[in-house]
């Protein structure tokens, strides 16, 4: 379950049990809840318990700062008697290994996938929503060993349940899951390439 420190004015999240997100703009830790800006400047409140963070200022700043050269360290590989990594190099020390270890996400909220999903009946909506999952299953076969996330929210369970049949039907050497309890609610599937 996430904690109320481990969101951060700014962050960027996603809410489980309906569409859209936004940036968290104000936190009330007494009440427990967040106050999230979406895309049209509207502030809206929201328990922590439903949403899920999907960028963190906080984390990429600290990326950033892990994986940037010192001063010194510049000197001494323009002097030529170092070699300094670059920042990909020393987060995922070869391609292979970066490849396996990656967790991709795929946002399966009609919101994040269609400009005018406002005006689109649930089954269009169905529809467009299994043709990314089906697309990024294509464009990921080849990568044994790779997990794929897609985030689908909780609902009434039918892009769940749709997800589920057709990894059944057409991908059954691959092996899936609930995602993360603690990163993704109850609203995302995890499927492993095989």
């Amino acid at each position: 379950m996430q904690q109320i420190e481990d969101i951060h004015i700014g962050d960027e999240v996603r809410f489980l049990d309906s569409v859209g997100g936004g940036r968290v703009a104000r936190i009330d830790a007494a009440r427990r809840l967040i106050y999230i800006e979406d895309e049209d400047g509207f502030e809206i409140p929201t328990p922590l318990s439903q949403v899920v963070v999907t960028a963190q200022v906080r984390q990429a700043a600290a990326a950033q700062k892990e994986v940037s050269p010192t001063p010194r360290d510049m000197q001494t590989k323009a002097a030529g008697t170092a070699a300094i990594p670059s920042a990909i190099e020393r987060r995922a020390k070869g391609k292979k290994e970066a490849k396996k270890e990656d967790i991709m996400e795929t946002d399966l909220h009609i919101s994040a996938i269609a400009d005018n999903w406002q005006q689109m009946e649930r089954g269009e909506m169905l529809h467009m929503q299994m043709e990314v999952f089906r697309r990024t299953m294509r464009d990921n076969i080849r990568y044994k060993g790779k997990k794929i996330v897609f985030i689908h929210g909780r609902g009434e369970g039918i892009l769940k349940a749709a997800i589920a049949s057709e990894l059944r039907q057409h991908y059954s050497s691959c092996e899936y899951q609930d995602a993360s309890f603690a990163q993704y609610g109850f609203g995302a599937t995890m499927v492993i390439i095989k």
